[in-house]
């Protein structure tokens, strides 16, 4: 069976039509977080300091990040992958990043022989991938601190940066080992923040990230950084989950009601998870204050064009089972935190961006 799915994924066009089969088949599924699902489920009200009573709905969280519950479990370190694992991961970014080869080859823009950065790197398998694609050299940075904010009895010191970064190294290693010595070669990392780089000018030709800008604490410092750091011509490609999507909340700031975490004011989310979620509150908010921006798609295009970027494409890939759940209350309650917030930002649950330094 397994070998009879692998041939059906080299048919021709089969991924296309799959993939639109399944955009239809979640247009069928009405129920989804519907008025009459939701109101079928409501178990309390939050007030916020409008005087606002918004309904809180059971099993919301779960629909929209499923799994959140593993965010809760007490920090343990992970040892390195098994071959089975690698190979798995590995041949899954392969796939993912043939439709971004597709996309960057419209603007004629390939790897092949090129130095990459990519930002976020965490344990290596994407800029492996990347090397095995073709680039000459890959190097990844990250910083332990955005995943020690985001564990349950963890804190930012020297100690535990050093014990994160051990652990990063060693998942890195196994899969520079993986890929072989000659590829392996290729890929280096560092612990660096891209607001704050050292990385020399005019050295990289592409950048590459995923699922990172949107925990990027400074968007417009880390562009001008990007611009600083890539060759005259050089490209950078992002795919990120901004933080006004749907999910844009992640597992720990996703509420019990539609777009929660962008509907309420700063002092009313820490007053929801102190009414509601107090055993939650101190991770919670850490992520919620140092991880996340609120970077909508009006200040993305003006942080990318101040630091010098023309822009090839900035590409949202709205869903429209969200736009049907938008209503008019959840509209202008994103708008009246965030004047920038606009439908496209709410039903976009992914953006690509593409920019070249000219």
């Amino acid at each position: 069976a397994g070998q009879a799915i692998k041939s059906l994924g080299k048919v021709p066009g089969l991924g296309r039509i799959l993939w639109n089969g399944g955009q239809y088949l979640e247009e069928l599924e009405s129920e989804y977080l519907s008025p009459q699902w939701q109101d079928a489920r409501v178990y309390d009200y939050f007030t916020n300091s409008n005087g606002t009573r918004i309904p809180l709905v059971t099993g919301i969280r779960g629909q929209i990040k499923p799994g959140w519950q593993a965010m809760l479990h007490p920090h343990q370190p992970e040892p390195p992958p098994d071959v089975a694992t690698m190979a798995k991961r590995m041949a899954g970014w392969h796939e993912k990043f043939h439709s971004v080869s597709s996309f960057l080859d419209t603007f004629s823009v390939s790897i092949e022989s090129k130095s990459i950065l990519e930002i976020g790197a965490y344990d290596g398998v994407t800029a492996c991938m990347l090397a095995e694609t073709g680039a000459q050299s890959v190097l990844g940075i990250d910083i332990a601190a955005y995943y020690l904010n985001q564990a349950v009895g963890e804190s930012v010191n020297p100690e535990s940066v050093e014990s994160k970064n051990r652990e990063l190294e060693d998942k890195r290693n196994a899969y520079r080992k993986y890929v072989g010595d000659e590829t392996g070669s290729k890929v280096s990392f560092i612990e660096a923040d891209i607001c704050t780089s050292s990385i020399p000018s005019d050295s990289i030709d592409i950048i590459f990230s995923w699922e990172v800008l949107e925990h990027v604490t400074d968007p417009a410092r880390a562009f001008s950084e990007m611009h600083r750091i890539l060759r005259k011509g050089g490209i950078a490609f992002h795919e990120y989950n901004p933080f006004f999507s749907l999910s844009g909340g992640h597992s720990l700031c996703t509420l019990d009601f539609l777009w929660g975490h962008a509907r309420l004011t700063d002092a009313d989310f820490e007053g929801y998870l102190e009414s509601l979620r107090p055993a939650e509150k101190s991770v919670a908010l850490s992520f919620y204050r140092n991880n996340l921006n609120r970077m909508a798609l009006a200040d993305l295009q003006c942080h990318v064009v101040d630091a010098g970027f023309s822009p090839l494409s900035i590409l949202p890939w709205p869903r429209r089972k969200h736009l049907k759940l938008v209503s008019r209350e959840i509209l202008s309650q994103c708008s009246a935190v965030y004047p920038q917030t606009t439908i496209s930002d709410l039903i976009s649950p992914f953006v690509w961006v593409l920019l070249r330094k000219q």
